[in-house]
């Protein structure tokens, strides 16, 4: 009997940059993280894939601190790059569950796109 396989994307996907943290980065962010909160978080409520608003911001933090091109930014320039990361994260989250969602659809219906040997 063959069973269908498919291949999921990461509900988390790796988005750190795995390079050394830019510290003035990460203290213009934390100068103003209650600020960044209310701007992307508040009167959002969001699940996807597993994930709330509070992960995206996490998963946005971990990406902008580690991101070497936001040297010669001022700290308004930074804060903007920061919204825009964030955005740019959950829309990726929100692809991901709509592609997850879609394919379990496909499975509860019987169609099969891969099969094992």
């Amino acid at each position: 009997m063959k069973k269908e396989r498919y291949n999921y994307p990461r509900s988390s996907r790796n988005r750190a940059v795995r390079g050394p943290c830019n510290e003035r980065t990460a203290n213009i962010i934390a100068k103003n993280i209650e600020r960044l909160k209310q701007i992307t978080c508040e009167g959002v409520s969001l699940c996807c894939c597993g994930e709330t608003e509070e992960d995206i911001f996490s998963d946005t933090i971990l990406h902008v601190v580690q991101e070497n091109n936001l040297e010669a930014l001022s700290e308004t320039e930074v804060l903007a790059h920061f919204c825009h990361r964030f955005k740019m994260i959950q829309f990726q989250t929100v692809r991901d569950s709509n592609y997850v969602n879609q394919h379990l659809n496909t499975t509860r219906n019987g169609i099969h796109t891969q099969e094992e040997e």
